[in-house]
């Protein structure tokens, strides 16, 4: 009888280990891939985004300060950035000092805050223009995927690190803040922001070319369209699914309530400690404009636990309710985006500033606000 060949006894170990090599091998030449497609899309088409974002070890990420970038894209937008010292996006580069010689308002939230038009033509830009003549400093600390773990990170670093002094804080909250803060971000013990995902899939995502792109696709496959849909020409249906889709709530909206009401509560608790008055703006989507066939948990959120804590609170869905939704999309959202157009920006900061004037929005001085 034939002894067995010694590779055919072993053939697992060295199969194990062919496909190991083999991983490796592909995991070395996709990174090589990724290098020589990165540097040829940067000289064909540079990525104006990595001259005006950068991470943080405290709130995961920001803009960096003291920079002017011109052409930044959004989709088919170009725009300009200009950030201050601060890396707050603002109409020009500039000095900002810790303390203010007039009142100061705060501004944060995501890319709706951070907006992907020009300054003059953001909501914040055109509240800026506005209170600058009343003798109010507008500052804008929004920054794109921005959300409540973030919001408490970054103000506490401002507040009790950089030593900023500001009268006031508002806090534009997002559709999409319920997914980061479910399953994109942990706040640490020591109060900084990382992300929740584990470690090799996002330093694959960051480095590879073609295991990043399956990655994607495997994603989106296994990312459930929710049962309503939403309609012609809406762009996010999932992200923003958790406000009227049941599964979508129980999937991820359940616990991000929990969470964003724990980091909201977080922030309240130290503006109040540092005798910073906070308030709240909250807004749709128009998948919200479209699902009014139950009432929007996001909004529900948001009224209630402003109305619980005391906090003035913006509702700006009515605003965008003026008109069926059709038409809100067209008049006030970039073709295909969730985010608004300068016609969108235009109606928040009217809004808003309709809400100063009647005194429901910022304490601001009477010399500071219009007749």
């Amino acid at each position: 009888m034939m002894q067995p060949n010694r590779f055919e006894k072993h053939r697992r170990l060295v199969l194990v280990l062919f496909g190991l090599i083999l991983a490796v091998l592909v995991v070395v030449v996709d990174v090589g891939a990724k290098r020589v497609y990165e540097a040829f899309k940067e000289r064909t088409r540079p990525d104006l985004d990595k001259r005006f974002r950068v991470p943080s070890t405290v709130y995961h990420h920001d803009l960096r300060p003291g920079v002017e970038v011109r052409g930044a894209r959004w989709g088919d937008q170009t725009y300009s950035v200009f950030t201050s010292s601060l890396g707050f996006r603002d109409a020009a580069v500039r000095e900002i000092p810790r303390v203010g010689t007039r009142p100061r308002v705060l501004f944060i939230g995501d890319s709706f805050t951070e907006a992907p038009v020009s300054w003059e033509e953001s909501f914040v830009g055109i509240i800026a223009q506005a209170l600058e003549s009343r003798g109010v400093e507008v500052l804008n600390a929004g920054v794109v995927s921005y959300s409540p773990s973030i919001y408490y990170a970054k103000c506490r670093h401002l507040l009790e690190t950089v030593g900023l002094r500001v009268g006031e804080i508002v806090v534009f909250v997002d559709i999409s803040d319920a997914r980061d803060d479910a399953l994109n971000y942990v706040l640490n013990a020591d109060g900084t922001v990382g992300d929740r995902a584990s470690r090799w899939p996002g330093v694959l995502k960051r480095n590879t070319l073609m295991l990043a792109e399956g990655m994607r696709v495997w994603e989106r496959w296994n990312a459930r369209e929710p049962s309503n849909r939403e309609g012609p020409k809406v762009a996010r249906a999932y992200e923003s699914a958790w406000t009227w889709d049941n599964q979508a709530y129980e999937e991820y909206g359940r616990l991000a309530e929990q969470r964003m009401v724990q980091h909201m509560d977080a922030l309240l608790a130290l503006t109040r400690k540092h005798g910073v008055r906070l308030s709240l703006a909250f807004y749709p989507w128009p998948a919200q404009l479209y699902h009014t066939e139950v009432p929007c948990r996001s909004r529900q959120l948001w009224s209630g636990w402003a109305r619980e804590n005391r906090v003035p609170a913006l509702d700006l869905y009515p605003a965008f309710q003026r008109v069926p939704w059709e038409s809100a999309v067209t008049q006030y959202f970039i073709p295909g985006d969730v985010h608004w157009n300068p016609a969108g920006n235009a109606l928040v900061a009217a809004t808003f500033l309709d809400a100063v004037n009647r005194g429901e929005m910022l304490s601001l001085p009477k010399s500071a606000v219009a007749p």
